[in-house]
């Protein structure tokens, strides 16, 4: 295995090349591990203001590393900080155990509970992969194969070695590879004859299908199918077709929210990844996470 993120110094700067370690990983959870002391609010403020490039451009902390990036660090000021050592509580330790649905050679997959971020970020210290990292020290490779919304529980399909990282993002890529099922439940009684909402997200193509589960109260429970991977798709399709996802801060209808939080006593985003199915080394799997609601 490659050692990660070679470097060399030029005048203060450091130039960083991605290795074949690195490919796939997020850039920003990649120099996380390399400057464990640097303030997270530190490197987004270094690539808002355009201080650190990959190929000499601006690129977003969620910008996906590719074997041979070159990455430009500006001159930091690092101190060791006890603070910045990260250890985790009994409850990230029981949840690091319990959350694993399945454990293959390649890959894992875990049931994320809502409210926990998948990586960490300005606002949180530890999220699903921090958090297995640090209680599996036994792998050495360990990477998010996709993301899920903080708000949104359920199946997380994680890779255990790069080679198998960058055939998943190939996968997910080509869309037709991992089929994700989603529960959710909306604010009202959704249409039969509802069945596909085709919205463009951000001018690009999106495409997701739904059947209807259960309806009463004036809500409708639905599994939906994504055909397309546009950020927060599903609660977009949903608000566009006049159906928000119950508890939905963004999309949702919020005075709809509050009272049904105050009728039921729950506080949650009603989506919930279901299932996830695919072929690997020509085995077929389909994992499932039982949802809350």
């Amino acid at each position: 295995m490659s050692s990660p993120l070679k470097a060399m110094q030029s005048h203060g700067v450091q130039l960083l090349t991605a290795t074949e370690r690195e490919a796939g990983q997020r850039l920003d959870n990649a120099l996380f591990r390399l400057f464990k002391t640097l303030p997270k609010s530190r490197l987004y403020r270094l690539m808002r203001k355009g201080e650190l490039r990959v190929n000499k451009k601006r690129v977003n902390p969620d910008y996906r590393l590719m074997e041979g990036d070159i990455i430009r660090v500006p001159p930091l000021d690092l101190v060791e900080r006890e603070t910045e050592v990260l250890k985790l509580n009994s409850q990230q330790l029981a949840w690091a155990k319990e959350a694993v649905i399945a454990e293959e050679a390649d890959f894992l997959v875990v049931n994320k509970p809502v409210g926990l971020s998948v990586h960490a970020g300005s606002d949180t210290k530890a999220g699903v992969i921090e958090i297995l990292r640090l209680a599996r020290p036994d792998l050495k490779f360990i990477e998010l194969a996709h993301r899920l919304d903080r708000d949104t529980s359920g199946c997380l399909l994680i890779a255990k070695k790069p080679s198998a990282l960058k055939v998943f993002h190939k996968m997910l890529r080509e869309r037709d590879s991992i089929q994700k099922t989603y529960l959710l439940q909306v604010k009202g009684l959704w249409p039969k004859r509802l069945n596909r909402v085709d919205f463009p997200i951000e001018g690009k193509a999106s495409l997701t299908t739904f059947q209807i589960v259960e309806a009463k109260n004036h809500t409708t429970k639905l599994k939906a199918i994504l055909h397309t991977g546009r950020q927060h798709q599903i609660r977009i399709h949903c608000q566009k077709a006049g159906f928000p996802i119950i508890g939905d801060a963004k999309y949702g209808d919020f005075t709809f929210n509050r009272e049904y939080a105050k009728q039921t006593g729950i506080k949650r985003m009603f989506l919930h990844a279901l299932k996830l199915e695919f072929v690997w080394q020509d085995e077929k799997y389909q994992f499932t996470a039982e949802a809350s609601f």
